[in-house]
């Protein structure tokens, strides 16, 4: 069947481009792709994939006395959307299916093509995500799903969890409405002959009527009631819910706004001053999907301490579908830590891989080797709050590296034999203490480096060289100066000399005087000296 009032909604999306190729700086209204759900095409085989549709309508609000503009709503949802960062691998994949208009056909016919739109979906192996509109979007996309189960020869035993402050179960003789869709789900499902399974979360116990209390009892219907959900002990009513989804093959899960707080939903027809908070109905609906018990308690008191609420349940998620057991209470203090507990259970089932920086070390013949090792690790859970980290794991596993290639004889030995190395470090137990399990750890490239043996005696004998050559060259210091220090004891004997010279005439004029030498005597001494100074000029002694 072809969709008759069925337009594009490509135009909403729309926002801020920080980049056109890098996936990391992409937001949703760049990662959207149109689909036509009129041409027919083939299934999607990828991993995983969403398509969103709207159905554009107010007429059920408007017939329930409520608060009409709903119809503009899917476009404005797609507004807050597209600006979204997409911090989603690539695998997964986002359509838009267009829009559902009902101006100008009757609620029920538009409640028929929704359905019709949401089979076609299903049929493309993509999962619907439907905006509204008024609550009574929910009988179409029923519909659409319990048809699809149908048509796969499946008795649908489809389970209807609604978060809803009311219970929408009134009588529809006046024609469908925002308030009557579980009861016309309930309708089909007696007609059909098979289980009415709902489970309304959050009633409001003074926005229903006792009537609409009475037709829940007479329909088998279990609920929660908002004051109960922000009760303390709430053990119970999530055994309930638990019960609940495992006696469903399938799941059909729905939200109306006015389930939250009028703090957080102001616009809604029938504001909630009492609603619930956000941050703690949106982590307890991924549990519920997921088949999670979790605790409301448990989830408000994480994230009144600051936690991390959304992390932590996809972390119990994830560790539910790994089957590894992980408690709220083990993933809580993780979270509060500091410490991605998502990434945690990741890591234990896709353990991750620790590259270390380039290693040296030197081997007893002094030759260097150059290591680089790849560290495989699985997060060890038990150890997370107050186990060292990655830096740890680094340095024990650096260490490892040394003593083992600095007690090998000979560089060859590591060469030839590289896994002694990982053998060796294994058998430290370097793991210990730290958030991590090791698994194995690889060589990934050992490179000879330098001779540093041969440069350390190179470098001694460079140093014995330069001591010597300071040694003589401080005896030379010596000598020179000792030679000046005599140069300079010449200079003052032969100042010395001149000074006695000079007191010889002094000696020959007193002598004179005083009769002890005579005039032929004086002159006798000095044609003797004239005679010698005469005998060394000619002998060239004189200088």
């Amino acid at each position: 069947m072809l969709l008759d009032h069925y337009v594009s909604a490509m135009d909403s999306w729309k926002g801020r481009i920080d980049s056109e190729t890098d996936y990391d700086a992409f937001r949703w209204h760049q990662w959207v792709q149109p689909i036509d759900l009129n041409d027919g095409s083939a299934p999607f085989t990828g991993k995983l994939g969403f398509a969103f549709i709207g159905f554009c309508s107010d007429k059920g609000v408007a017939r329930n006395k409520g608060r009409t503009g709903t119809a503009l709503a899917p476009d404005f949802v797609r507004g807050q959307m597209s600006g979204l960062p997409c911090t989603f691998s690539q695998e997964v994949k986002l359509y838009d299916a267009g829009d559902i208009i009902c101006d100008e056909i009757s609620l029920e016919e538009g409640q028929r093509e929704l359905g019709c739109a949401v089979e076609e979906i299903l049929r493309r192996n993509l999962f619907p995500i439907v905006l509204g509109g008024g609550h009574e979007t929910t009988f179409g996309h029923f519909q659409g799903q319990h048809n699809f189960l149908k048509d796969k020869g499946k008795t649908p035993e489809l389970g209807i969890v609604n978060f809803d402050a009311h219970f929408d179960l009134r009588p529809y003789d006046m024609g469908n409405s925002s308030g009557t869709m579980f009861r016309q789900m309930a309708d089909v499902c007696k007609a059909e002959g098979t289980p009415y399974h709902y489970f309304p979360i959050g009633i409001q116990q003074h926005s229903n009527t006792v009537s609409l209390f009475k037709k829940a009892e007479e329909l088998g219907v279990d609920y929660v009631l908002a004051k109960d959900l922000q009760a303390s002990n709430l053990e119970s009513i999530l055994e309930r819910m638990d019960q609940f989804l495992y006696q469903c093959d399938d799941t059909y899960i729905t939200v109306c706004s006015d389930v939250f707080s009028s703090a957080f939903a102001p616009g809604v027809s029938a504001p909630q001053s009492l609603g619930l908070d956000p941050e703690i109905v949106l982590p307890l609906i991924k549990g519920t999907k997921a088949g999670l018990l979790l605790s409301v308690n448990q989830l408000e008191a994480h994230y009144l301490a600051g936690g991390n609420v959304d992390n932590v349940v996809d972390a119990l998620i994830a560790a539910h579908r790994a089957q590894i057991d992980l408690s709220f209470e083990q993933a809580a203090p993780i979270d509060l830590a500091g410490r991605n507990v998502l990434e945690a259970v990741q890591m234990s089932v896709n353990p991750k891989v620790i590259e270390t920086p380039t290693i040296s070390a030197v081997a007893k013949n002094g030759i260097e080797l150059k290591v680089r090792a790849r560290v495989t690790v699985r997060a060890n859970i038990d150890r997370l709050v107050g186990g060292a980290g990655e830096a740890t794991i680094i340095a024990r596993v650096g260490e490892g590296i040394v003593t083992t290639v600095g007690s090998s004889e000979k560089h060859t030995d590591v060469l030839e034999n590289p896994d002694h190395i990982s053998r060796t470090v294994l058998g430290k137990g370097l793991d210990s203490g730290t958030a991590f399990e090791i698994l194995s750890i690889d060589i990934a490239d050992v490179d000879v480096g330098r001779n540093i043996g041969a440069q350390l005696q190179t470098d001694q004998a460079e140093a014995d060289k330069q001591i010597a050559q300071a040694r003589a060259e401080e005896r030379r210091a010596m000598a020179v100066a000792k030679e000046q220090e005599m140069r300079a004891y010449t200079q003052e004997m032969q100042a010395k000399v001149v000074e006695a010279q000079a007191e010889v005439p002094k000696a020959m004029a007193e002598a004179l005087q005083k009769g002890n030498l005579g005039v032929m005597d004086y002159y006798q001494m000095k044609n003797i000296a004239a005679d010698t100074e005469m005998r060394e000029n000619i002998s060239g002694k004189k200088a």
